[in-house]
């Protein structure tokens, strides 16, 4: 899904495809510390299909959820744009600013994670 996004449309499109979605959330080991998690995703017409594979023993949960989200949702509009590191660099930015306003609104704060602790107990 690729449209021009903001940091308030991009929170709320990741949060409801999030919620919509079919969404697997996993605990498993990382081989390494860089790695905090891994996702296997995809579009089907407009609900998503997300698989996340997270260690529970690095960072927090909704980040690594938020991480992963903004690969399926970013991933058209910025390989066209950058490829490896860059790409992974410029989620990570995008991740710092989408942290740094759902931690300074805690009712937004906590619907992220009740959002993402309804899908872990699901499992």
């Amino acid at each position: 899904m690729s449209a021009p996004y903001d940091r308030p449309a991009l929170l709320r499109q990741m949060l409801d495809s999030f919620k919509r979605g079919v969404v697997t959330v996993t605990e498993a080991a990382m081989p390494s510390n860089d790695c905090e998690a891994t996702v296997a995703w995809e579009w089907v017409g407009s609900r998503l299909h997300l698989d996340v594979r997270r260690d529970g023993s690095q960072g927090g949960y909704v980040r690594q959820i938020l991480h992963e989200l903004l690969h399926a949702h970013l991933h058209d509009s910025l390989r066209e744009l950058l490829k490896g590191e860059l790409h992974e660099g410029a989620l990570r930015g995008i991740e710092d600013a989408c942290m740094k306003h759902i931690d300074k609104h805690p009712r937004t704060h906590d619907r992220w994670r009740k959002a993402v602790t309804e899908k872990m107990e699901a499992e």
